[in-house]
């Protein structure tokens, strides 16, 4: 979990795990030993929460069964060996949420960039472009609903021709997120793509609703960004003894 030290961020990841439970704040201020009122002002950002409050809430927040669903898809980005990632837009750069185990063995700056660090003018000139593509075509802010992309990147000493399919997802907190597969071509199959000014494919439901050539041939999509997706519910529970929870 995030080192938070501002008090807006602890109150929010409290707030939507309410919503997520359906839950009223004295039913959380019961788990927290904490009265009502606290949580009320905690929400709000009215309250920085003592270093002793902070470790209950990091257990609380930081139980499997509490965790949001984004960070369980994240963490299984990052242990799968088939070629995956999530990324997001911040601050003006394309900045790496996970990159999967399949990822990171290409080697080179795959296998050494952190999360929050910026992918522009790290993995190579074909992949700044593509994502400045996307970005123009609205799929870092979820006003596409996907897209299919070919790229390249030379890495670890090996050249390599991926198609990457992209959907955007939110988190928890309602900020986009793009998650992408990518499965390995050949060097004629990436060339004819090319060639053929079919570089980026906007998809919805897996059919193509217009080719993007970066030359501006592309038909408008007439279907509505996408929502935030619904999360199910989770049965609320508290930490186990030992984990950090003060009762």
């Amino acid at each position: 979990m995030t080192e938070w030290t501002d008090a807006t961020h602890w109150g929010l990841a409290l707030k939507k795990l309410r919503q997520r439970q359906n839950l009223k704040q004295e039913a959380v201020a019961a788990l927290l030993g904490l009265s009502q009122a606290y949580i009320s002002r905690l929400e709000q950002g009215g309250l920085q929460p003592t270093p002793e409050v902070v470790a209950r809430l990091r257990a609380l927040l930081e139980e499997p069964a509490n965790r949001p669903i984004f960070d369980d898809w994240r963490n299984g980005v990052a242990v799968s060996e088939q070629i995956s990632s999530l990324i997001h837009l911040r601050a003006g750069a394309v900045r790496l949420v996970e990159f999967s185990n399949g990822f990171r063995a290409f080697g080179g700056a795959f296998a050494t960039i952190k999360t929050g660090m910026p992918l522009n003018g790290a993995i190579g000139e074909d992949a700044d472009h593509q994502f400045d593509r996307l970005e123009q075509l609205g799929l870092f802010d979820g006003a596409v609903a996907s897209a299919e992309s070919i790229w390249s990147t030379s890495q670890g000493g090996v050249e390599r021709f991926l198609r990457s399919r992209s959907v955007p997802v939110r988190d928890d907190f309602g900020a986009w997120h793009v998650f992408s597969t990518h499965r390995l071509i050949d060097q004629d199959e990436y060339r004819a793509r090319r060639q053929a000014g079919s570089e980026v494919l906007l998809l919805r439901t897996g059919e193509i609703e217009f080719h993007d050539d970066g030359r501006g041939a592309q038909r408008p999509l007439t279907a509505p960004p996408p929502t935030a997706p619904m999360l199910p519910a989770r049965e609320l529970r508290a930490p186990e003894p030992g984990s950090g929870f003060m009762p």
